[in-house]
C-alpha cells in the first residue's frame, strides 16, 4: 500500500498555487557532508515555514552549519537569502527524488507535511546511507480518528526508517506515539520558541484592550468542510464581535504564491456584516511582529463543535503562531481544551483562558485582567525561553553521541 501511495504521489500533480517558480538555480554541494568547514544540513520542506526558518537562523548563527533548502514553493517575500546558504524550488516530486537520491550531505532534515517529502528522504537514506531526521510538526497519529488510516501507516513507516525525529509535542504525546509506533527512532523535542532578533515591545494605542488577532493558516470554508477540518471555521468567534466591543483581525498565512482568495468569499462577506471583523493577507513571519504590536491579544481558536480531529490533537499541539505572538509582546487568549498551551499560559501568567461555549464572556475576562502584568510576564518568558535554547538539542539530533 505504501509503495502504491508513493508512486501515486510521484505521478500526480503538484499542489496548486505555486505560480511561476523563481528559485531554480541548481544547488551545489549536495554530495558534500561539509562545506567550507561547516556541517551540511539539507532541509526538505514544502515551503519555508516559521518553524523551519527558526531552526535555520539559530544553526547558521553558530557558524557550524551550511544550510540548504529544497522546497516546493519558496515565495520571494519570505526572503530566503536571509536564512539559507542556498535554496531551490523543485519542479515536481520526481525531481526532488532525483536530487535526494544522488545527495550525501551530513544530514537530511525533512518536514513531512506532505508525507511524500519524508518518504523520499528515507528512500534516499536507504540508497546512500545519508543520516536522516524527520520533523513531525503535527503527527498524523493525532489527526485521524481511524487508527488504520493510510496516513498513519505511512508516518509509522517513515519514522521506522529514519535515524531520529524532531517534534514539539509534550512527553505524554510521545508516550502515546511510541505505544503505537513501537519501532520509532530517537526523538528530539525541538520547540519553536521566540527569536530574540524579532522581539518588539510597542504598546498598542488606546485605553481599551479589545483588539484580537489570529495570525495563521485558514482553510477555505468549503474545503474545510469537505476535508473534515471543521475546527477551522471561524464563524462563532467572528459573530462574538457583534455589540461586545471586541475587534478581531485574521491575518492569513500565505503558503502559495497564487492564493485562491475567491475561496474565502464567505469571510469577505462576513467583513461586511460584522464591522469589527477584518480578513487580511498575512506577511512573512519575520515581518509579523511589527504588525502584531498593533493588537492586544494573540488568539488561539478552534471550532470544536465542528471538529473531526481526535481530542489528542488539541491536547498535544503547540502552534508556532504562539512564538510570533510572544515576539510581538502579546499575551495569549487560549481556550480551555488547548491543553498544552493552556498549561503554559497558567504556569507563567502569559495570557487568559476562555471557554469556547461562552465566547460572550471574553470582554469581561479581558476587562478584569492585569494587562500590563501579562505583558511583563510575556517579556520575561521570551527572554528566558528563546530559540537559542534549542541549539544543543538540534546539535544532538544532527550529531548523535552514540
Amino acid at each position: 500500500m505504501q509503495r502504491e501511495m508513493i508512486n501515486a504521489a510521484l505521478a500526480g500533480p503538484m499542489p496548486r498555487g505555486r505560480g511561476t517558480l523563481v528559485h531554480r538555480d541548481k544547488p551545489d554541494h549536495l554530495n558534500q557532508s561539509t562545506v567550507a568547514g561547516r556541517r551540511h544540513i539539507v532541509f526538505v520542506s514544502y515551503y519555508p515555514s516559521s518553524r523551519l526558518i527558526r531552526n535555520a537562523v539559530i544553526l547558521r548563527e553558530t557558524g557550524k552549519y551550511f544550510i540548504t533548502l529544497l522546497g516546493c514553493c519558496i515565495r520571494e517575500d519570505t526572503e530566503p537569502e536571509r536564512f539559507f546558504d542556498q535554496f531551490y524550488e523543485i519542479w515536481d516530486f520526481q525531481e526532488l527524488w532525483t536530487l535526494l537520491a544522488d545527495s550525501c550531505p551530513a544530514c537530511i532534515h525533512a518536514f513531512i507535511q506532505p508525507w511524500i517529502l519524508g518518504a523520499l528522504a528515507v528512500a534516499a537514506k536507504e540508497k546512500s546511507g545519508t543520516y536522516t531526521i524527520i520533523d513531525s510538526n503535527d503527527a498524523m497519529l493525532f489527526l485521524h480518528n481511524d487508527p488504520n488510516h493510510p496516513d498513519i501507516s505511512m508516518e509509522e513507516a517513515i519514522l521506522r526508517q529514519a535515524d531520529g525525529f524532531t517534534h514539539k509535542m509534550p512527553p505524554e504525546a510521545i508516550a502515546v506515539l511510541r505505544q503505537k509506533y513501537e519501532k520509532a527512532p530517537p526523538d528530539y523535542a525541538v520547540q519553536s520558541l521566540p527569536l530574540p532578533q524579532l522581539f518588539r515591545d510597542r504598546t498598542p494605542n488606546g485605553s481599551t484592550r479589545n483588539r484580537l488577532v489570529f495570525a495563521g493558516g485558514v482553510i477555505p470554508p468549503r474545503l474545510a468542510d469537505s476535508l473534515g477540518h471543521g475546527n477551522h471555521l471561524f464563524d462563532p468567534m467572528i459573530a462574538s464581535t457583534e455589540n461586545t466591543g471586541l475587534h478581531l483581525d485574521i491575518l492569513v498565512n500565505q503558503n502559495a504564491r497564487d492564493m485562491h482568495w475567491e475561496e474565502h468569499r464567505h469571510y469577505q462577506r462576513m467583513e461586511k456584516r460584522y464591522p469589527c471583523f477584518s480578513f487580511k493577507p498575512g506577511v512573512p513571519f519575520h515581518q509579523l511582529p511589527d504588525i502584531l504590536t498593533n493588537y492586544h491579544f494573540g488568539l488561539l481558536f478552534d471550532n470544536l463543535a465542528r471538529a473531526q480531529y481526535p481530542e489528542e490533537h488539541f491536547r498535544f499541539t503547540m502552534p508556532t503562531k504562539v512564538c510570533s505572538y510572544f515576539e510581538a509582546g502579546l499575551p495569549l487568549l487560549v481556550y480551555e481544551e488547548f491543553t498544552t498551551v493552556r498549561k503554559l499560559v497558567n504556569e507563567h501568567g502569559l495570557g487568559l483562558v476562555y471557554s469556547l461555549r461562552r465566547l460572550e464572556e471574553i470582554p469581561a475576562l479581558i476587562a478584569a485582567a492585569d494587562y500590563q502584568g501579562l505583558r511583563d510576564n510575556v517579556r520575561e518568558y521570551r527572554q528566558t525561553h528563546s530559540m537559542n535554547a534549542m541549539i544543543p538539542i538540534l546539535g544532538e539530533a544532527y550529531e548523535p553521541t552514540s
